[in-house]
């Protein structure tokens, strides 16, 4: 399915979620002619990309989306995870206190 593009963000790169104020809408074709659905934001990632669930028509995709370049890409589902460094900073600092161990 696909591709959809977005109304709004920025020409080149990614749509940060920091940038966003409410849903947006989702076009058939890169010129923004056809509006096909809408999306609504339902969080940011670890680089602080804002993540979009995508509905076209009634149907709500199942995927999460980031925008990039004014075009919706399907992101992973375990997308809080994809950024291990946060995920192991966020581990180290729910050990209880001088339970650290050394790594090689």
């Amino acid at each position: 399915m696909g591709p959809f593009f977005a109304e709004f963000g920025p020409e080149e790169g990614i749509l940060l979620y920091r940038d966003i104020d409410g849903p947006i809408e989702v076009f058939e074709d890169a010129d923004r002619s056809k509006p096909v659905g809408s999306a609504r934001c339902i969080g940011w990632d670890a680089a602080g990309s804002a993540i979009w669930k995508v509905a076209i028509g009634d149907e709500e995709l199942d995927e999460p989306w980031i925008v990039v370049d004014r075009e919706f890409l399907a992101t992973r589902p375990d997308w809080q995870d994809l950024y291990r460094r946060d995920r192991d900073r966020d581990r180290a600092r729910a050990r209880p206190a001088g339970s650290a161990t050394a790594s090689h």
